[in-house]
């Protein structure tokens, strides 16, 4: 992929710098955890279920405080693809609570 978009070997290239990356969140690690829990509770789900990882998520709908809802809000496209969610809803509440239903 590498050879598609750039010249030369990926082994010789320059890291990137600050800068190119863009600016990091405050807290970088605070948006990873909040995504993995969320999939782990698709996979859960799906595993319950007997069906594939691969199968469609219906819908998602995850209540969770502030913090943890905004980090999924900044990765829901992410999140979207990797569980295979059609929809997903996330809300405020005061603790969290994933409900997963897989699609027919």
């Amino acid at each position: 992929v590498w050879s598609w978009w750039h010249d030369g070997s990926i082994h010789l290239s320059r890291w990137p710098t600050l800068t190119e990356l863009g600016p990091l969140p405050e807290r970088p690690g605070s948006i990873y955890q909040p995504v993995c829990d969320a999939l782990e509770a698709v996979r859960r789900e799906k595993s319950s279920a007997k069906v594939s990882q691969r199968a469609s998520v219906a819908t998602m709908v995850v209540s969770a405080p502030e913090e943890f809802a905004d980090a999924l809000r900044v990765s829901a496209s992410d999140l979207r693809s990797a569980g295979n969610v059609e929809q997903l809803v996330i809300g405020d509440a005061s603790e969290v609570t994933i409900d997963v239903t897989l699609a027919p």
